[in-house]
């Protein structure tokens, strides 16, 4: 009995074990603002990395259009040779932003007065 109740009073309310829905709201903001922050900064990097390959692509006499589907298929090719490394990661995140929404949207909405 004594063991029981030493097991049941760790410090930790039932209530702390489940998610909080003013948390679940804070990681879909996070996800919200930062998404479009990063989604900007890689196209910007994408689009610096295809400005700097022209002058590769007129030192080999090819055109300097061709500098855009090159760093396109590249970065295609790095990402799937890559993808062990950064896709269980990413996976677990979207798992994440996933169990936020259903936590926040299962809960009751907030009365305004």
């Amino acid at each position: 009995m004594a063991c029981e109740s030493a097991q049941r009073d760790d410090g930790v309310s039932e209530s702390g074990k489940q998610p909080v829905r003013s948390d679940a709201l804070t990681t879909l903001i996070a996800f919200a603002v930062l998404a479009p922050i990063v989604a900007f900064v890689v196209l910007v990097a994408l689009l610096l990395l295809a400005k700097l390959s022209e002058p590769i692509m007129e030192s080999v006499h090819l055109p300097t259009w061709l500098s855009t589907p090159a760093v396109g298929v590249v970065s295609i090719l790095t990402i799937y040779a890559t993808s062990q490394s950064w896709l269980p990661t990413s996976l677990y995140a979207l798992g994440l932003i996933a169990r936020a929404y259903f936590v926040y949207s299962q809960g009751t909405p907030p009365l305004f007065h």
